[in-house]
């Protein structure tokens, strides 16, 4: 083969390689700007979660009922966070010990010996 044409070849090559790679790292810059918004607006939705229901606290320290608000097309702010803990309580609530159940067997595996394998166990 011509050794120009070889020089042509691997340059195609590398100019191909060149613009995936490219293209791979665009995307990464791409995914690195979206996770970093996710976040900034995580923290900003469990700002604003937090302060709701302050306020739906103050509304119903000030006579307010449940009733009269969801009147007013206001809804009762949820009980749990933009990371998804619990408004109220963050600690763990204690769970039940439980055995793991034990599995039925209706058809038992058969036992194999330790012994080697050799021809004379197949005959």
């Amino acid at each position: 083969m011509d050794p120009s044409k070889i020089n042509d070849v691997r340059d195609a090559a590398r100019e191909l390689i060149e613009q995936q790679m490219a293209e791979r790292l665009a995307v990464i810059e791409k995914l690195v700007r979206s996770q970093d918004d996710e976040e900034d607006l995580q923290a900003r939705l469990a700002q604003v979660q937090a302060e709701r229901t302050r306020d739906w606290a103050e509304a119903e320290r000030l006579g307010w009922t449940p009733k009269e608000l969801k009147r007013l097309g206001l809804r009762r702010p949820s009980r749990t966070t933009a990371s998804g803990r619990s408004a109220r309580s963050t600690a763990k609530e204690p769970q039940p010990r439980t055995e793991p159940p034990t599995p039925q067997v209706d058809d038992p595996q058969p036992q194999y010996t330790s012994r080697p394998l050799s021809i004379e166990n197949y005959t």
